[in-house]
């Protein structure tokens, strides 16, 4: 009987970045999700795979993946090796997957479904998507997973009405949670607070993620800002940063997000 296999659909352009040896680049919550799945598959003793959605992302379209966490540990995969490859389940991050079932016709389907942002622009969801999205969970799809109750009840509307049929029993809820191997010792809360410049009665925000307007960051920037200048000077707002370079999304919201710190930039420093 042959082993159970695992084949990680990738589509994002920073897959040539991944590197034997380096830590599991997870740009966005979609790649994290596509990484535990991996993670807990290989604790099973599954054999697992990240292929290419399009050669151009990678010159070897196909990794064997024998470790994710915290370092990776792949190798390439011949032409030869990849035919003789029958996968048991293969994971996407797309909705929109017309040609999995012909290429996987045994592989049970599994798409992750971490967000549901592709609604934040009202000309994404275009005609032609809708068609796809339909055609993918009728007959491509076998299982959705998505990350809490919230999104898998969008995901249960979404189906209903964008692709006309009820898939209530295939949808599962998976939250992300923590890897083991991921864990770290922290140094200790007050030397953190100094390093951070912050006296004892500061109270401080840090924003982790990017400013998407889906997350109404720049509502939450402007409020802080004016409650700073009415008087309450001992709130620290901390920007890690804005987006990643790859990803060319957002553009005005993160052009929002600048212009209000140039128009507060006194705060810069201080409060910013």
């Amino acid at each position: 009987m042959p082993p159970t296999s695992v084949i990680l659909l990738y589509d994002r352009p920073w897959l040539s970045r991944l590197c034997d040896g380096d830590p599991p680049l997870a740009v966005l919550s979609h790649d994290q999700m596509l990484f535990q799945f991996g993670h807990e598959s290989l604790r099973k003793g599954f054999d697992v795979y990240i292929e290419a959605t399009h050669e151009t992302l990678r010159p070897e379209p196909l990794l064997k993946v024998k470790r994710f966490f915290p370092t990776l540990k792949i190798t390439p995969i011949t032409p030869e090796q990849r035919s003789a490859i029958k996968p048991t389940f293969v994971g996407c991050t797309y909705p929109v997957s017309l040609h999995l079932r012909r290429q996987y016709p045994e592989a049970r389907v599994i798409g992750f479904l971490p967000a549901m942002n592709i609604f934040e622009y009202p000309e994404r969801p275009t005609a032609g998507w809708a068609f796809g999205f339909m055609e993918s969970a009728r007959s491509q799809i076998d299982t959705y997973v998505t990350q809490n109750d919230r999104m898998a009840e969008i995901g249960r509307c979404l189906f209903r009405y964008v692709a006309r049929t009820e898939l209530r029993d295939r949808i599962l809820v998976c939250p992300l949670g923590i890897i083991d191997e991921q864990i770290q010792t922290l140094p200790p809360r007050e030397d953190v607070r100094t390093e951070m410049g912050l006296a004892a009665d500061d109270i401080a925000f840090i924003n982790a993620g990017g400013p998407w307007s889906w997350t109404d960051y720049n509502t939450f920037l402007r409020a802080f800002c004016n409650v700073v200048r009415g008087g309450v000077t001992n709130i620290k707002f901390t920007v890690l940063g804005f987006k990643q370079p790859e990803n060319p999304e957002h553009e005005d919201s993160v052009n929002e997000t600048k212009a209000i710190i140039a128009a507060n930039k006194d705060l810069v420093g201080k409060n910013l």
